[in-house]
């Protein structure tokens, strides 16, 4: 008789769903389709991945012991779902490699035979987290997940520039020790985000910092810390290689990172850094702040939003003219056309020889960045020169959050 391992239904759904989260729907590689199931010390360990990112999540478990290196499942996803439609408080996985399709599944009085693998050939991450010592460790806070939720809809999306495809990490060169840069930029629109680390403790990378990929990020804003659950650790692991008489051996340069953990309670996940260069940003963001218009965040937005009912997608931008007093948007598209004038805006640097400006931006970046600063009464437009031309990148920010700012390129009319 095969051995049973007993789980809680709870338990195992939950744990089913965020192992999953690695795994790619369209992968066609079945190794990689499977969710590896291991015990020990009374409790299971689910494990995902997609050979970038790995997640394992842990619960308690008892019962029989599975074979070493444990099973790999591949319906995971159609058990998970049975298990939240079947009223039982356990279930029960019993694998057996020498008989029939090799597991059973009980939930309740459903009975499920399935395809399960030997944990061997899972294809794990290979990873230097477990044998070497991190260079870098932090606590991240609420606020710091909330800064890489403002910067993250600057992510690029364009694969040929893959280096642009996260967001970069990085201690902030201001001299604050606590400090630390989150920089999204698609090479349109740049939003930058500082945020403070307390008990950050080690050098992060050899060259300042170290690109966290979207689906990293994506995983890490989803594990934001609830009332009930604890707050998640970061740590930074260097490069490692193989060596014929020890099992691993540190590289030389050990501040270049090949492995970032994060851990959340009974959650880790583990993930490779994108291994590219970022671009010197500080090259592109205004330093000079000579023309500045100052509105209300909320009257811009409702009058952006009432521009982008009409035309969609298709529409040629948003055309912004300021005066001393008030701006007035436009957008054109086919042979139509939607005007907004009088939304109030104060100018200051505007030389007496001109009586405004004109500049034109994609208007879907720029509701995007006004939206980063909800909670913020006024938000202010900042140009280094008084003549505003296409090729002049625009700073945008607000005195009520100094933590974070926006670049944003302007289209050519």
């Amino acid at each position: 008789m095969m051995p049973q391992i007993t789980v809680s239904r709870n338990d195992f759904s939950r744990a089913v769903a965020i192992a999953g989260r690695a795994i790619e729907r369209r992968i066609t590689m079945p190794a990689l389709q499977c969710i590896r199931v291991r015990d020990g010390d009374g409790c299971l360990t689910f494990s995902g991945t997609d050979l970038d990112i790995q997640i394992d999540h842990t619960v308690p478990g008892m019962g029989g012991r599975l074979p070493e290196g444990g099973i790999a499942i591949r319906d995971f996803r159609h058990i998970g779902q049975a298990a939240k439609a079947v009223s039982a408080d356990t279930i029960e996985i019993g694998y057996d490699e020498n008989a029939g399709p090799g597991m059973t599944v009980n939930i309740g009085r459903l009975e499920f035979c399935g395809v399960a693998y030997p944990g061997a050939e899972f294809q794990a991450m290979y990873t230097s987290a477990s044998r070497t010592k991190p260079h870098w460790t932090g606590t991240l806070s609420e606020a710091f997940l909330a800064a890489l939720k403002r910067v993250r809809p600057a992510i690029s999306t364009d694969t040929t520039r893959y280096y642009l495809n996260g967001v970069y990490f990085e201690k902030d060169a201001e001299g604050n020790p606590w400090a630390y840069n989150l920089i999204a930029t698609d090479g349109h629109r740049l939003h930058r985000a500082v945020v403070q680390i307390p008990d950050a403790s080690g050098q992060l990378d050899a060259t300042g910092g170290i690109l966290l990929p979207r689906k990293l990020v994506t995983l890490l804003l989803d594990m934001r810390p609830r009332k009930d659950t604890p707050a998640i650790g970061l740590a930074v692991h260097p490069k490692h290689r193989q060596n014929n008489e020890t099992a691993t051996e540190t590289l030389a340069n050990n501040s270049v990172a090949s492995v970032i953990r994060f851990q959340a309670g009974n959650t880790v996940v583990t993930g490779k850094p994108i291994d590219g260069t970022f671009p010197d940003y500080r090259r592109v963001i205004p330093q000079g702040r000579d023309l500045r218009a100052t509105f209300d965040r909320a009257e811009m937005m409702q009058a952006l939003k009432a521009l982008t009912a009409f035309g969609g997608e298709k529409a040629d931008g948003v055309l912004m003219e300021f005066t001393e007093t008030e701006v007035s948007l436009s957008r054109s598209w086919s042979e139509c056309s939607a005007t907004l004038p009088g939304v109030p805006c104060k100018v200051a640097g505007l030389p007496a020889t001109h009586s405004a400006f004109c500049v034109r931006f994609n208007t879907w970046y720029l509701v995007e960045a006004l939206t980063q600063f909800t909670g913020c009464k006024n938000v202010t437009m900042a140009w280094p020169h008084v003549s505003v031309t296409p090729a002049n990148p625009c700073a945008i920010g607000s005195d009520e959050s100094t933590d974070f700012d926006v670049t944003l390129m302007p289209m050519r009319f």
